[in-house]
């Protein structure tokens, strides 16, 4: 088995795709003399049907062996996740038990990881709040220019009248 060649998952994938362009011909020339035979006499008409049965089963078996071979794929990259996962819940496990001896778990120990938490959980919603202040802010800006800017816009629109005369301020 450890000399048994074995095709990277990119040579299968290449493989798939080759039968599947196989097959694909084969599904072509079935259908061309499917067609043939349309138009054929009798005796001609049963050798092209024959040949397109032929080329249909070849297609068939095209298909069957890059199935099987996505199968295998498949099946090759499941046992790959799969060791990664156990390896993955390996090192965490050694992890935690290296900590566990590091940490002696001490009173002291626990206060400042809670304290590191709770600090981390307080900065962590200033920084929230500060930003949805920030976007409010931006936000009424943002209203207050389209307001100048739309009241702009209908004075700039708005015909100039003078006022007549007994209205007028003498400066």
């Amino acid at each position: 088995m450890p000399n048994e060649f074995v095709p990277s998952d990119a040579e299968l994938q290449h493989h798939i795709n080759q039968l599947e362009a196989k097959a694909a011909a084969h599904q072509a020339e079935a259908n061309k003399y499917s067609e043939m035979a349309k138009g054929a006499s009798d005796q001609e008409r049963k050798a092209l049907i024959e040949k397109a049965k032929q080329e249909y089963r070849d297609a068939q078996n095209c298909r069957s062996q890059a199935n099987d071979l996505r199968k295998l794929l498949k099946q090759r990259q499941d046992q790959q996740r799969q060791k990664f996962s156990e390896a993955t819940k390996e090192v965490m496990k050694a992890r935690e038990e290296v900590n566990r001896q590091k940490n002696d778990g001490t009173k002291e120990r626990l206060k400042s990881e809670k304290d590191h938490q709770v600090q981390s959980i307080l900065k962590d919603k200033k920084e929230r709040e500060e930003a949805a202040r920030q976007k409010t802010l931006e936000e009424q800006r943002q209203k207050q220019m389209q307001e100048v800017a739309r009241n702009a816009a209908s004075l700039s629109q708005q015909p100039m009248t003078q006022l007549p005369s007994n209205q007028r301020t003498q400066g």
